[in-house]
């Protein structure tokens, strides 16, 4: 049964494919008869096709025409239509009326001037233009108005105190940016210049406040105020120069676009950091001789520190900016190598002064107080090392920026010690005009021990290293030993205890010379030495320790051996005993080294003038 059933199915199959393949082959005969009639049915319609499609574009055509036509007669008209919103201008609230006034009319201009040829078109573009010159110009008008009205006046003073800078605000900036764009537009350049004397006024009279008004050359005999006024001058307007400048080139990129913004803002700083320029060059090339013109370029050169590198940043943009910028960075050299001249002048002028009268009382020479002061004060300035030794960035890290603040270091330790050691050598010339060799070593004495002082409070003393150190103070040693031994040598000798041989004729006579003697040259030393000078207090107090050491008990031993006997030798004992060693004590400390006249002393002057 079962392949029966097999063979009759395959039978069934078979007969159905065979009846498929009927069915296609019918279905492809019908649809090659569709074929061909929608072919035939193409043919017979394309004429209808063309016509229409020609139609559409001829109307199409008509309609552009027409509107053509309507726009370009409407244009005709324009300027006639829009004059009256532009001859009010764009002031007050009338700004949105003027500038859609604005662009009709260039809309206008644009399609008259395709159609220039037309015989009724000339005399209306001429028209227009005529409208859209009166409008440029009433733009300007208004840009210059707005531009001087919302110009902030108290700029010099904000910079000065460091507050933010406003210098116009923003609805006036947008307003001058709407009526820019419309001018440039409208092929309108005539703005920019006004825009540029405007701003130009407002840097004069930032720089009027502070007094850059007066910007004449520094004479060769200028005053040391009147170089300082004008350095303050100076100095203000590059710090108002500074905080001024990056905003007024946001302002000209805000108004203006790419370079016609550093156009803009080179031609209206220019004048200005011309004069800055110029004013510095004065200074710094003026024939003022005295030190204290070294001070004056330190600040300068500090300043520039400070703002060059924000200045770098604004004075980026084409030649003109960066040639100011360049100017800027040349006068900063050339204050540093002026400085640098004077520092050197300085040093010869120290080891080469001619003053050869000497101090009455061995002070401290105004040489050595004049050059010390000097010295401190260079010291304490910030600029001093970069100005003499270039301008090696301090906040380097690593081996290189140890070594180069070492280099540094080195240099300026030989500068200073070079202008000391001339120094040195200039007092030890002045110290042999002095007679009195012990006065010679009290100024020698006070000159190094000043020296020593001043640069241990000028915290140098690391820059000269402890050896120097040890060897100033202990020239200062060696002087006050001189000192002593010439000063003191006689007074001790006459204190000096030795027998008295002879008959009691003779020894009561000589033990009256003895106390003659010392008697007079104690009087002597008392008048001569108060009216010298130790201005050093740690040391005037050894020198008189040191004095009173040697002199009360060599007083005290030569009292033992002669007072008894003295005192039998004359009806008169307060003759010759006029010292105890508690008056020695008391004039030592008392009077010696104060730099004064003793009343005696003046009364003895004053005898003998009077006899004379």
């Amino acid at each position: 049964m079962a392949p029966e059933r097999l063979a009759t199915r395959a039978k069934e199959l078979e007969e159905g494919l065979l009846y498929s393949d009927r069915l296609a082959l019918d279905t492809s005969d019908v649809l090659r008869s569709l074929i061909g009639r929608l072919t035939e049915f193409s043919d017979a319609t394309s004429t209808i096709r063309t016509r229409a499609h020609a139609l559409t574009i001829a109307s199409q055509n008509v309609r552009q025409v027409r509107e053509r036509s309507d726009e370009l007669l409407a244009s005709l008209d324009t300027s006639r239509r829009v004059r009256y919103s532009i001859s009010r201008g764009p002031g007050g609230n009338q700004l949105d009326a003027f500038l859609a006034a604005v662009d009709e009319l260039d809309a206008s201009i644009e399609l008259l001037s395709q159609h220039a040829s037309m015989s009724s078109v000339p005399a209306a573009l001429m028209h227009a233009k005529q409208i859209q010159k009166e409008a440029m110009q009433a733009c300007a008008a208004d840009f210059a108005s707005t531009l001087s009205a919302h110009s902030r006046l108290d700029v010099a003073a904000q910079a000065q105190r460091g507050e933010p800078i406003c210098l116009v605000n923003e609805t006036a900036v947008n307003r001058l940016q709407v009526l820019a764009n419309t001018m440039i537009k409208g092929g309108y350049r005539g703005f920019k210049q006004v825009y540029v004397e405007l701003r130009s006024d407002a840097f004069d009279r930032m720089f009027y406040e502070v007094g850059t008004r007066d910007m004449s050359q520094v004479g060769e005999r200028s005053a040391a105020e009147q170089v300082e006024a004008r350095v303050q001058v100076w100095t203000k307007a590059v710090g108002i120069l500074d905080a001024v400048l990056r905003e007024d080139r946001r302002l000209a990129q805000a108004v203006f676009d790419g370079m016609e913004s550093c156009e803009v803002f080179t031609q209206t700083i220019e004048k200005t950091v011309v004069a800055v320029v110029q004013h510095g060059r004065e200074i710094v090339n003026s024939r003022y001789q005295s030190h204290d013109k070294m001070f004056f370029l330190l600040d300068m050169h500090q300043l520039f520190e400070r703002v060059l590198a924000s200045l770098k940043s604004v004075l980026c943009d084409g030649e003109g900016q960066k040639k100011m910028f360049s100017d800027l960075v040349t006068l900063k050299h050339q204050t540093a190598r002026e400085a640098r001249n004077i520092l050197t002048q300085f040093g010869e002028s120290v080891a080469g002064d001619p003053g050869r009268k000497e101090l009455p009382d061995g002070t401290v020479h105004p040489l050595t107080a004049n050059t010390l002061g000097f010295l401190k004060r260079l010291l304490k300035h910030k600029s001093f090392p970069r100005v003499l030794y270039g301008d090696s960035d301090a906040s380097d890290v690593g081996e290189d920026a140890e070594a180069s603040q070492y280099q540094l270091g080195n240099q300026m330790s030989m500068r200073v010690m070079h202008i000391l050691m001339g120094l040195v050598e200039n007092l030890e010339t002045k110290a042999q005009v002095y007679k009195n060799k012990a006065l010679s070593a009290i100024f020698s004495m006070n000159n190094i021990r000043f020296i020593i002082t001043s640069m241990e409070l000028s915290n140098a003393i690391s820059l000269l290293g402890e050896e120097w150190v040890r060897r100033q103070e202990a020239l200062v040693q060696g002087y006050a030993q001189q000192y002593h031994q010439i000063a003191w040598k006689p007074v001790i000798r006459a204190l000096a205890v030795g027998n008295i041989e002879g008959g009691e004729h003779k020894r009561k006579a000589a033990v009256k010379e003895r106390f003659r003697t010392f008697n007079d040259i104690m009087a002597d030393v008392h008048e001569t030495q108060s009216e010298w000078s130790v201005p050093d207090p740690d040391l005037k107090a050894s020198i008189k320790k040191a004095i009173l050491d040697d002199l009360v008990p060599a007083f005290q031993e030569f009292m033992v051996s002669f007072q008894s006997f003295a005192y039998n030798m004359t009806k008169n004992p307060e003759k010759y005993f006029k010292y105890t060693a508690e008056k020695l004590i008391h004039i030592v400390n008392k009077d010696f080294f104060e730099s004064r006249v003793l009343s005696h002393s003046k009364d003895a002057k004053k005898s003998k003038l009077d006899a004379l």
